[in-house]
């Protein structure tokens, strides 16, 4: 081993020998000193040692060598102390003279280590803590700064970005004299000695540089801001993941990424992960960080538009879900981790890990009770969707349809997560706090109750507007089971399960999960019968199935959920049509017999029938039916002797009873043979009086035209109906009026060509018709009534208030529905209207909701 060089004279050793230098007496080191050590026991603090040069153990000369050796390896390592500037680097260390080298090898692996028995580790520990004084005093004033309590969301990538460009040129300037010119000199130390102590060097050396950069990162990060530095990567992390899967939270007008913008997102946080590794800030705080952005990231994307649920056509989103798993978050959790594990072992993620991520986040669409055991995700859970309910679907843009379809969806989905109906009674309360407030919610309800979904072939059918399909596909389904024994005392039932924690003190669910009782609980019962009776009756008149199987089911659960006694009248109603089937087959037996005459004991003449059309007709008891049409008009001439064979034989039946014939409440089959085509029609009663009054007169010839006057005459039809009829035959291409307003119309016996001004005006007048609702209805809507009785009520709404003085709109409704015959055909919003027209006239006045006579 090369020793180092003395500048000493012969004369300079021999007065040495005889006077020894003291110990502590050393060369003074210009910009450190080295370390004194502790103070003895019996010793003054502060000072140095006094022992005896004769008694010590380390010859004089050592001492000096090592002392002189500490001098010129500190003068090298030390750091100045230059200030940061940003964009800037500092001057990094030259390659070490042969001096600098000799006192590095000295004391690193030569005699001074032997000496001391550290192995080097002392001139490693003043070296870090000269990095220690110079990072303090250079470093972290510009680090501190950038870090304040309140930092804008949009700066956190530049500002972990600069941290991390003025900590690593920090780190790069405190490593490159120990990667360069320290390691290497314990690796070569062995050299020239044997095999075995060459295999102790790289341990050796390994354990120094492990030790040196552990106590360079607890230096960096014991004086930066941690809380602060993981929230930014929280943020950061998030925000990179939002880019590189397209989740846009909290904002509607998102723009797709491009390739180009997913791969500089992945870029830029890959580069910034490594870099926080390589300063010693991606420990435990950063993969907590790491951990809340994931976690978050997945209920975003749960909710995001890649995730939509199609309610109609019900495509399962699991699936896409798992895919988003395995393909997409999977891969960028693994190379994040690798970032932030860079140096240690790191696996990516097995088919175990996905399968586990797949399984958390498909709870949600398949097991998600098993996800709201809590009170406080249960509640999180009730808020959220309400608040989601109010804001896309209860407001006056959505179809009342649509909004009970959406709640069939509720009933359903939350009879899966919770099936005691806590969560499901908290969720529905708004949605049928809605539904009460909309004035075609019990017809819908009933219309749809009523629908067929199905034809005859087992096609399906699509229904208007008006009827929801899903109301109508649960009536398909059985009615569910009513069972009077309580299952909560049913000892031997292995489901049972307690009632959840949230359930309040006067829960009690209820028995049945049918759709179908929680729709007719929506309603008060007098609202409900009311319209109930109107809708069934008007399906009953028209219906043309022969059992009425489903109208008796419907029926059966109506008596059940709103008694019995309240639908007494729906049941006769039904009762009316299936005895009129077989009164009406008794009638037409007994005509086509032509029975003897007991009361003139002679047998009718034979009348020739051949000419009239096969009549059945439907008796009903009408003090319980609601207001039905009686609109009078003159059927044609074989109808009427039609009827009146009918009337004959309904009287030999039915002895002391006569047949009252409501002509308006029909329905007739048209043939109608036209020179180009033949049309066939089921019409109601009046479309097919106004179309045989176009019929060719005896004897004449040409062409036949009618008036609206002139059939409003022959007929004794009212205009509405007369018009109604008219409309519908232009429609269906057989009437066209002569010139447009005059209100004659002619027989269409050819159909123009299509590219002729005729024929664009009859396809324009076909398609208005079909677009138009039907103008009149087999049973009286309230306001028909509202307007037929307007002189009644207002008769009495006066004499009332006369006699009774001044009353709210709520008490008077009460008191015409008990005192008037048929009751008010109206609600409370109705009367007021009705109460506001009179005070209009002057007769009546009103303060608030509170109405009197006007003196």
């Amino acid at each position: 081993m090369t020793t180092i060089t003395m500048a000493s004279s012969h004369e300079a050793l021999v007065f040495s020998s005889v006077f020894p230098v003291s110990a502590h007496h050393t060369t003074p080191t210009p910009l450190a000193t080295p370390d004194l050590g502790f103070t003895g026991e019996g010793q003054s603090f502060g000072g140095v040692d006094v022992t005896s040069p004769l008694l010590s153990s380390r010859p004089v000369a050592q001492e000096i060598k090592q002392n002189q050796a500490w001098s010129v390896a500190t003068r090298y390592l030390s750091l100045a102390r230059a200030p940061f500037a940003q964009n800037s680097q500092w001057n990094l260390k030259q390659a070490p003279t042969r001096d600098v080298s000799d006192a590095l090898r000295y004391l690193l692996v030569g005699e001074g280590a032997q000496a001391t028995g550290d192995d080097g580790q002392g001139l490693l520990d003043w070296y870090i803590s000269e990095i220690r004084g110079h990072y303090l005093a250079c470093v972290q004033p510009t680090i501190q700064p950038l870090w304040k309590p309140e930092v804008d969301c949009r700066n956190l990538w530049s500002l972990l970005e600069e941290t991390v460009n003025r900590l690593g040129q920090a780190q790069a300037l405190y490593l490159q004299p120990l990667r360069d010119y320290v390691l290497p000199i314990i690796h070569d130390a062995t050299s020239s000695t044997s095999t075995a102590q060459q295999s102790v060097a790289p341990s050796k050396a390994t354990h120094l540089a492990s030790k040196f950069r552990r106590d360079l990162d607890s230096v960096i990060t014991h004086s930066v801001p941690l809380q602060l530095v993981s929230k930014a990567l929280r943020y950061v992390l998030f925000d990179a993941a939002c880019r590189i899967f397209d989740v846009h939270p909290g904002q509607a007008d998102r723009r797709t990424p491009t390739r180009e913008d997913v791969l500089h997102a992945r870029n830029r946080t890959v580069r910034l992960l490594r870099g926080l590794q390589e300063v010693g800030l991606a420990g435990d705080q950063a993969q907590r960080a790491f951990a809340h952005a994931m976690d978050k990231l997945l209920g975003q994307f749960i909710v995001s538009h890649h995730m939509k649920v199609d309610w109609y056509g019900r495509a399962p989103v699991a699936k896409k879900l798992r895919r988003w798993i395995k393909e997409g978050f999977a891969p960028f959790a693994t190379e994040v981790m690798e970032c932030l594990n860079a140096g240690g072992p790191s696996q990516p993620f097995g088919p175990l890990e996905i399968q586990q991520w797949q399984d958390m986040a498909t709870q949600w669409l398949g097991r998600a009770r098993d996800c709201i055991t809590t009170p406080a995700a249960r509640s999180h859970l009730a808020i959220s969707f309400s608040k989601q309910l109010s804001r896309r679907l209860l407001h006056a843009g959505a179809t009342t349809t649509h909004i009970l379809n959406v709640y069939i969806y509720v009933i359903r989905a939350f009879n899966e997560m919770d099936p005691k109906g806590v969560l499901l009674d908290r969720v529905a309360k708004p949605i049928r706090r809605h539904l009460r407030d909309r004035p075609d919610t019990a017809r819908i309800i009933v219309a749809s109750l009523l629908a067929d979904v199905q034809d005859s072939n087992g096609n399906t059918l699509h229904p208007t507007g008006d009827i929801s399909l899903e109301i109508a596909t649960e009536m398909l389904h059985p009615v569910a089971s009513q069972h009077d024994h309580d299952h909560d005392l049913d000892w031997g039932n292995m489901a049972w399960t307690p009632d959840p924690v949230d359930a309040g003190p006067e829960y009690r669910k209820s028995r049945s999960i049918d759709i179908i009782s929680s729709l007719l609980s929506l309603y008060d019962r007098e609202d409900f019968i009311t319209e109930l009776k109107a809708i069934l009756g008007a399906h009953l008149l028209s219906a043309t199935t022969p059992g009425f199987e489903k109208e008796i089911r419907l029926l059966e659960l109506f008596k059940l959920r709103l008694g019995e006694e309240k639908l007494q009248a729906c049941e006769v109603m039904l009762r009316d049509v299936l005895e009129s089937k077989r009164i009406d087959a008794s009638i037409r037996g007994t005509i086509s017999r032509n029975p003897f005459d007991a009361t003139n004991n002679t047998v009718p003449p034979p009348v020739d029938v051949e000419g009239e059309p096969p009549l059945n007709a439907q008796i009903l008891s009408s003090f319980f039916w609601p207001p039905l049409r009686d609109d009078t008009f003159l059927p044609p001439a074989a109808v009427r002797a039609a009827q009146s064979r009918y009337s004959a034989g309904f009287e030999r039946v039915k002895d002391m009873r006569k047949l009252h014939w409501m002509h308006a409440l029909g329905r007739a089959s048209v043939r109608l043979e036209l020179e180009d085509r033949v049309v066939e029609e089921e019409v109601a009663t009046w479309h097919a009086a106004v179309i045989d009054a176009f019929g060719e007169e005896d004897g004449g010839s040409g062409e036949v035209r009618r008036s609206v006057a002139q059939l409003e005459a022959g007929l004794e039809m009212d205009e509405e109906l007369v018009r109604d009829a008219l409309e519908f035959w232009v429609g269906r291409g057989v009437l066209k009026e002569t010139a447009p307003g005059d209100d004659v119309f002619e027989v269409l016996e050819r159909l123009p060509a299509s590219g002729d001004a005729g024929g664009a005006a009859a396809s324009a007048a076909a398609q208005a018709q079909a677009a138009r609702p039907a103008a009149v209805q087999a049973i009286k809507s309230q306001q028909d009534v509202l307007d037929e009785n307007t002189a009644l009520y207002r008769q009495f709404i006066l004499g009332m208030l006369t006699n009774q003085g001044a009353m709210p709109a709520p008490r008077i409704l009460m008191m015409l529905k008990m005192a008037v015959p048929g009751g008010f055909g109206g609600g409370v919003e109705a009367l007021r209207g009705l109460l506001g027209g009179m005070a209009e006239e002057g007769i009546l006045q009103g303060g608030g909701d509170v109405w009197g006579v006007k003196k």
